[in-house]
């Protein structure tokens, strides 16, 4: 598995180090990442790819806040994020991490603009009306935006879900195959959309098969089976 150190005079948003974690298989413990480092600056679009099994999902959840590693540390802003408690752990996630999912996760009872307000709720902010509105404008949204989810097609799905990602205005998104059931063209939007956020000052890091997402990112980064 390569460790990713990368020297840049952008803002450092996030750092990993010596990453290791395990998961019990029966009687067995089987070793999914091993003393695995990465760096995430502002300013950057990264595509991440490797085989099945080789601990990138298990990367993303451990650099989203979602799961703690057996060894190592994550520092987001400078602050040791797994020394926290699992109360600050989330505050952390919501106010500085979006996610986008194959799968979208979309609640099936909310209207589009509803479930983009979704993280101003979590987050226990008002007043995001206007920047919901910009985002439903700017992915072409706007023809959609009193309908529900199952009324959507796959785009229109994905495009929701990153206007609610960037809602809150995270300085990282992690994304995972966001384009894994889209078509070309929607997964150019896709990309685009991301690739845009980043150039305006976040970190985008981007779990891909997709050579268009590999040939727009700054750095690629290629995880092998430890």
């Amino acid at each position: 598995m390569n460790n990713e150190r990368y020297n840049t005079d952008k803002k450092l948003i996030l750092k990993a180090s010596d990453i290791s974690k395990s998961y019990s298989s029966d009687k067995n413990r089987i070793k999914v990442v091993d003393n695995y480092n990465i760096d995430l600056f502002s300013s950057e679009f990264v595509s991440l790819t490797g085989p099945s099994g080789c601990g990138k999902t298990t990367i993303l959840m451990i650099i989203g806040c979602l799961l703690k590693p057996d060894h190592g540390t994550v520092e987001i802003d400078g602050l040791d994020i797994y020394s926290m408690n699992s109360s600050r752990i989330a505050e952390q996630r919501s106010k500085k991490i979006g996610f986008i999912y194959q799968d979208f996760k979309l609640i099936p009872y909310l209207t589009i603009k509803e479930n983009i307000l979704c993280s101003s709720l979590i987050n226990d902010v008002v007043n995001l009306e206007d920047k919901a509105n910009d985002l439903i404008l700017r992915l072409g949204l706007n023809h959609r935006v009193n309908h529900r989810p199952e009324q959507l097609s796959a785009g229109e799905k994905q495009r929701t879900a990153i206007a609610r990602a960037l809602l809150m205005e995270p300085k990282l998104i992690i994304a995972d195959e966001p384009t894994g059931n889209l078509d070309k063209k929607n997964s150019s939007i896709v990309i685009e959309a991301l690739k845009h956020y980043s150039d305006e000052g976040a970190c985008v890091i981007m779990v891909s098969h997709d050579e268009d997402v590999k040939k727009s990112s700054d750095r690629h980064i290629q995880m092998d089976p430890i």
